[in-house]
């Protein structure tokens, strides 16, 4: 038998008769949480976080969804949904591999309007 581990949830204020929809409510005290360190790393499963705000578990997968497209959160399944903390200053592999095809020395730069542009060296 599993054993859950109990996770600590800031309080969400959720409006029913409000005109925005549900998830986009619940969107946003995520962020919020997510922001202000109440929520960190592991979010909590879609079923404890439905019965916790009050709402239908296909509210919270549509919630989690827009984070998820947002690139706030990512999720793998049996592994759960996670905080993505975007790393300051590092290199990662996307963006080796997307690189890798330039020859050594192309420095990238943009221009006004936001387009890549790559210098070569001689």
């Amino acid at each position: 038998m599993k054993r859950l581990r109990s996770t600590l949830l800031p309080a969400m204020r959720i409006e029913r008769d409000s005109s925005v929809s549900l998830h986009l409510q619940l969107t946003a005290e995520l962020r919020r949480a997510i922001a202000s360190g109440a929520i960190s790393g592991r979010l909590p499963s879609t079923r404890a976080l439905a019965q916790h705000a009050g709402v239908s578990r296909n509210t919270v997968l549509r919630a989690y969804e827009a984070l998820s497209e947002a690139g706030i959160v990512g999720a793998r399944v049996g592994s759960g949904t996670w905080r993505i903390v975007p790393p300051v200053g590092v290199l990662t592999r996307a963006d080796l591999f997307r690189d890798s095809h330039y020859p050594f020395g192309a420095r990238r730069v943009q221009d006004p309007d936001g387009n890549v542009l790559h210098i070569h060296r001689r």
